[in-house]
């Protein structure tokens, strides 16, 4: 199993390992939504995103290649919603809108 989630525990336990201070799991609002462009009150506005950040402030996050996201608008949201919890995806640094160069 490979997301969001699995990438920052990961990392937090290596960083523990090889710091002995693991840092923190920040959660975020998930992109799926407007991926989908699902109503406002709909439930994948609930959709957790996790991201990990090292002591020193080094933000790191697991995210979906521009090629998954562009699979995920074509299969549709319910489909998607299952390989939320199974992809490929590439690693970024810092806290920003992934979402941007996406497009």
């Amino acid at each position: 199993m490979r997301n969001c989630l699995s990438y920052a525990v990961l990392e937090w336990f290596r960083q523990r390992k090889a710091t002995g201070k693991g840092g923190y799991i920040k959660i975020r609002k998930s992109l799926i939504a407007e991926l989908h462009g699902v109503g406002r009150f709909h439930v994948f506005h609930l959709v957790p995103h996790f991201l990990h950040e090292t002591r020193d402030g080094k933000v790191t996050q697991l995210v979906r290649t521009p090629e998954e996201n562009a699979k995920a608008r074509q299969v549709g949201p319910w489909r998607d919603w299952l390989w939320l919890w199974h992809f490929q995806g590439h690693v970024i640094d810092g806290d920003e809108d992934y979402k941007k160069g996406d497009e």
